[in-house]
């Protein structure tokens, strides 16, 4: 039996195949008769699939508000009390032969995923309690979990890095394990702030399970509270408290995960049970300069940056075998060269600890992630593409892999299999703006113009979404108006970028996208302005800005070519600070 039963005319037969392929990567199960063609028949197939669907989608336009077979589709599924949600394909009228089962009944885009995917879950949950049975139950056997922001309940509420590095274990230790889909630290933060409904938080993340916590830290003693809520009913499956230390705040993380795995019925390979018990280090102090250093990081000032990199080195002081601690070294030290200082002496710091990480692990993913981003910024462009290839093969979960995999390929001139790389990207993280964004970009550079339409149409409520839940991400604002670029939406595209441009804080790397935007929808003053401004706000990726596709309208002006030569030398200054 199958979720949906998708009617349409032959002539949109490729966007029906196309959302039954989408709904499919949901976990939904699709019905569609992929052999229709000019004379269908009416099968007792086609009967029978109607019959024993839970929910029906039509496809409008001329051509199926004209087809015999569809208006029999609807009718019968009408008849039969079925759940009907009418798609869009193009804006028109209902025929007479429609208008009586369609009445009253919100018609949605084909273009808007979003709300296509909240509209199907809805019905289907709602024909699916008749049936006794839980429709938002993985299809692809996968467990679609988030952990959301612990508490901090501590009496000075100054644990906000404890509250946060609980949350961001969990990710990472859940997150490891096959079966588990979890959403990143990015696509959860924001709901520290506004914490809607369970259900409606699981529909925007498109989980099942959520994760809610609290610490409390007084002195040396601390309190850890966890719960485990299936949103789909609203019970609560399993909570715990903790109460000890930090000296064994390891116990809870393990206890946790374990527990989880075993009421979410996860049948663990011997490797995973070794990711649940394995602890990032022995030394609790360690262990908590580390979680300090990590919300330093996450705020991506040069000034949290140098924090950060004290407290990850007073870490690996504490214990020399702490890996996570190099990596994030090697992180730290990797992005402070690409954003604010061209100095050879951050890439030999990152250098250094990507080798320690190796004297400890050997060959992780990790370790090749951290050495492609180095070889990548010293311009080794194939070795750096080598690193990336084996952590993903290592880990074929490492979404950041094949992140690093596109945006190489992309560098070196190869689109179709930096596109291809984004493409697995997204189906491990699918609302990650980012991704969204470089495959949309791979795909320009390619030069598929139906395909970059279609792309970044369905990423624009990405976006919209990303943006309503975190208002002051200037950055995603303006990756957003890229895409309401490529979307067509070009007026909208300008309005927005120079409103966005008066903001005094915008970082180097959101003005260098925002003069690719004025570049590409020929406003070319204000994109030299606002590489100008970029430089000035320490952006230093020079290779880029030489070799940027989206800035070739500039490279005759003098005043680009003023630009480019005043970072140049600004970055040969800096190189030679000792």
């Amino acid at each position: 039996m199958s979720d949906i039963f998708i009617s349409y005319s032959s002539h949109d037969r490729e966007k029906a195949l196309l959302l039954a392929e989408e709904l499919r990567s949901l976990g939904t199960s699709v019905w569609i008769d992929q052999a229709i063609a000019g004379a269908t028949r009416w099968s007792s197939e086609i009967a029978q699939a109607l019959d024993e669907c839970k929910a029906l989608i039509l496809l409008i336009s001329q051509s199926s508000l004209s087809s015999k077979n569809c208006v029999k589709e609807v009718t019968i599924a009408a008849e039969a009390d079925k759940q009907i949600l009418p798609i869009d394909l193009e804006d028109i009228p209902l025929s007479h032969e429609f208008k009586y089962h369609l009445a009253g009944i919100q018609r949605v885009a084909y273009t808007n995923k979003t709300a296509i995917r909240r509209a199907l879950e809805k019905l289907i949950s709602t024909n699916s309690k008749k049936l006794g049975v839980i429709a938002s139950q993985p299809k692809d056997n996968l467990i679609r979990l988030a952990v959301l922001p612990f508490s901090d309940l501590s009496p000075m509420h100054d644990n906000e890095w404890f509250a946060d590095g609980m949350m961001d274990e969990l990710i990472s230790t859940l997150g490891s394990l096959t079966r588990m889909r979890v959403p990143s630290r990015m696509d959860v933060i924001h709901y520290k702030k506004n914490r809607p409904k369970i259900k409606q938080i699981a529909r925007d993340l498109n989980v099942r399970y959520l994760i809610e916590g609290s610490v409390r830290k007084a002195g040396e003693r601390i309190r850890i509270s966890a719960s485990l809520i299936d949103s789909a009913s609203d019970w609560l499956l399993w909570s715990q408290n903790f109460n000890g230390t930090f000296e064994n705040i390891f116990d809870f993380q393990e206890q946790t995960s374990k527990a989880i795995a075993e009421v979410l019925k996860l049948e663990l390979t011997s490797e995973e049970e070794k990711i649940l018990i394995k602890n990032p280090t022995d030394n609790p102090e360690a262990y908590q300069l580390y979680l300090k250093g990590i919300e330093h990081t996450a705020r991506v000032t040069k000034t949290d940056f140098m924090t950060a990199l004290s407290l990850f080195e007073e870490a690996v002081k504490l214990d020399p075998h702490f890996s996570a601690a190099y990596s994030e070294i090697a992180i730290t030290c990797s992005e402070t060269f690409r954003v604010y200082s061209r100095l050879p002496v951050w890439l030999e710091r990152a250098e250094a600890a990507a080798k320690h990480i190796f004297e400890i692990e050997g060959e992780t993913a990790q370790y090749h992630l951290a050495a492609s981003g180095i070889d990548r910024l010293r311009g080794k462009l194939k070795d750096a593409l080598y690193h990336a290839k084996r952590s993903v093969e290592i880990d074929p979960g490492f979404a950041i892999g094949y992140q690093s995999m596109g945006s190489l390929y992309h560098l070196l001139g190869d689109y179709r299999l930096s596109m291809e790389s984004w493409e697995k990207a997204i189906q491990l993280r699918p609302d990650n703006t980012n991704t969204n964004l470089r495959y949309i970009m791979a795909i320009a550079q390619f030069g598929d113009v139906k395909m970059l339409h279609t792309a970044a149409v369905e990423s624009v409520p990405i976006f919209e979404r990303h943006i309503r839940l975190n208002p002051d991400d200037n950055t995603a604002k303006v990756e957003l108006e890229n895409v309401l670029d490529y979307a067509g939406r070009v007026d909208e595209a300008i309005a927005s970028a120079d409103t966005l441009s008066m903001i005094p804080e915008l970082d180097g790397f959101s003005l260098y996208n925002l003069s690719c935007i004025y570049a590409r929808c020929s406003a070319p003053d204000k994109a030299v302005t606002n590489i100008r401004r970029a430089a000035d706000a320490g952006y230093r990726n020079i290779e880029l800005i030489k070799n940027d596709s989206d800035l070739n309208s500039l490279r005759e002006r003098e005043d680009f070519q003023v630009v480019v030569r005043e970072l140049e030398d600004k970055i040969s200054k800096e190189e030679c600070v000792i």
